[in-house]
Formats: C-alpha cells, sequence, structure tokens
C-alpha cells in the first residue's frame, strides 16, 4: 500500500481492499486478470497532466498487483492513441471502437 497516503490519488481503503482480494485469491489459487481498456489520448494525457506520468506507470493499483504471481495486467490503454474516431467522448468508446477491441481481445 502507498508509503504516503495522503499523496497518494488511490482510494487506500480501496487499495486495501483489492490486496485482501488478491491475498484470498493467492490462498485459494485463483488466477486474477486485471483488463485496462483503451483511453482516448486526450484522457492520458489529461490524467499525466494531474498527476504526473511517474505516479501513473508506479500507481499503487499496478505495484500491488505486480507483488502477486497469480495476477496478470492487459494493458490496452494505448492501443487506439491516435484513433479519435473509436471514441464516443474521452474515455468510452463507441460501437465501431468496441468492435475493434473484441477482436483484439479474442
Amino acid at each position: 500500500l502507498p508509503q504516503n497516503p495522503s499523496t497518494c490519488l488511490f482510494d487506500t481503503i480501496a487499495l486495501a481492499y483489492l490486496k485482501k482480494t488478491l491475498d484470498l485469491c493467492a490462498k485459494h489459487q485463483i488466477t486474477v486478470l486485471f483488463i485496462q481498456y483503451p483511453l482516448s489520448k486526450y484522457l492520458v494525457d489529461a490524467f499525466e497532466k494531474r498527476a504526473g506520468a511517474a505516479q501513473i506507470a508506479q500507481s499503487p493499483v499496478r505495484l500491488l498487483i505486480e507483488q502477486y504471481p497469480n495476477a496478470r495486467i492487459l494493458n490496452y490503454e494505448q492501443i487506439f492513441d491516435q484513433q479519435d474516431q473509436y471514441f464516443a467522448d474521452y474515455q468510452h468508446l463507441n460501437p465501431a471502437g468496441a468492435r475493434a477491441f473484441s477482436v483484439i481481445l479474442q
């Protein structure tokens, strides 16, 4: 969990429950799969501007998940980085984007 919760942009209670969930899954040998869905370039830039690229890259969620060999992150955040036509708004795929992403997930 974050060393300094007062400067963390993430909900520390939610992180504690994520850790408990991951512990329980590890204990019962359950594989956990996290999917980071595509984000628009605008939204990625806004996150980086607000939080800084370093904090995003070293997010407490990512660091926590990486501690568990039974957990994986499939990161698709930037696969449509320069393809605004796939977004209905800054964070939601439109039908064409959903179809394109579904093909990738298969």
